[in-house]
């Protein structure tokens, strides 16, 4: 199918951007979402991968991509690990974005579906300001609580939240007017909160978030993983602490993470806010404490939340 259908009529040339970190777990999800991206029609594909001794990633996916039919430019980025990078996904992605030969581009990522419905955001991103157009997942349901936390998501999207996912259009040009490698090259994990922050911060141009379901998830997302959930925790915990802001205030913050940890499923959340009452003192908590959220995710997370348990699903942000 080309480009259109649930999103509408084609409203100009671009590509898609995909990171491809060559493992047996994620060649088994190429073969499902490569097909999809093809199917919406793209001028081009770029997709980064890591720069190894042989190109067997970059053939794989080339391979993948023409067997469904692709007929447009396949670009494979090869980028090799950087200590100038802390977090070695935003070095490839940003990798990608300068290789580009369109001024318009989705991202999204190998363990996700992408929908005809992905395309209401090209008919969006670049006119009127808006550098970033995102769109919601579809995340895995296979158990009660997953469907609970899919609800909650959906609920969140449709009230008009900011449910920004990591499923987006970018124009390029707005991007790197907003975006510098000096500063996405320090942050140590959430690359789209990064951005998201950057662009706003500046105010120049905008960020959409849209409701609709743009692509199906075929795996656990990040913010679920339970590390993550429980660094949420942390921060929230450290800055709603009685010693922090009252003990009122304190029972507000401690009624709204028990809300947000159930509407959305993520007990560690609540183990991770409990953790940080009990350790007022710690590093992890003084650092919590002197930065916003966005911060606390982009720069200070991974490396005081990685020793504080024995994480069984890490993914991005945690081990490079």
């Amino acid at each position: 199918m080309r480009a259109g259908g649930e999103g509408g009529g084609r409203a100009g040339p671009f590509g898609i951007v995909v990171p491809f970190r060559d493992t047996p777990r994620e060649r088994a999800f190429a073969e499902k979402s490569l097909p999809s991206a093809v199917a919406l029609g793209p001028d081009e594909i770029v997709v980064g991968v890591d720069r190894t001794g042989d190109d067997a990633a970059a053939r794989f996916v080339e391979e993948t991509c023409r067997r469904h039919g692709f007929g447009g430019a396949l670009t494979a980025v090869r980028v090799e690990r950087s200590d100038a990078w802390r977090f070695h996904l935003a070095n490839v992605v940003w990798r990608c974005y300068k290789a580009s030969r369109n001024d318009t581009v989705l991202v999204f990522d190998i363990d996700s579906v992408l929908r005809a419905a992905a395309m209401r955001g090209l008919e969006l991103v670049g006119r009127d300001g808006n550098a970033v157009v995102s769109m919601t997942k579809r995340i895995l349901t296979r158990s009660v609580p997953e469907y609970i936390r899919l609800a909650s998501l959906r609920v969140r999207a449709r009230t008009g939240a900011n449910a920004f996912a990591g499923l987006y259009w970018v124009h390029l040009p707005y991007y790197f007017a907003n975006v510098r490698e000096e500063g996405i090259s320090s942050i140590a994990n959430g690359l789209d909160d990064y951005m998201v922050a950057a662009i706003r911060a500046n105010g120049t141009h905008n960020v959409v978030t849209l409701p609709d379901i743009g692509e199906d998830a075929l795996d656990l997302q990040n913010p679920d993983y339970p590390w993550r959930q429980f660094g949420d925790g942390i921060w929230h915990g450290a800055n709603g602490s009685p010693r922090r802001s009252g003990m009122r205030r304190s029972a507000r913050a401690a009624a709204a993470v028990a809300l947000k940890a159930a509407a959305y499923q993520r007990p560690h959340l609540a183990r991770g806010w409990w953790w940080a009452l009990s350790h007022p003192d710690s590093e992890a908590c003084s650092a919590a404490r002197r930065c916003t959220f966005a911060e606390w995710v982009t720069e200070h997370e991974p490396a005081h939340v990685r020793s504080l348990g024995d994480w069984d699903r890490k993914g991005t942000g945690f081990d490079g």
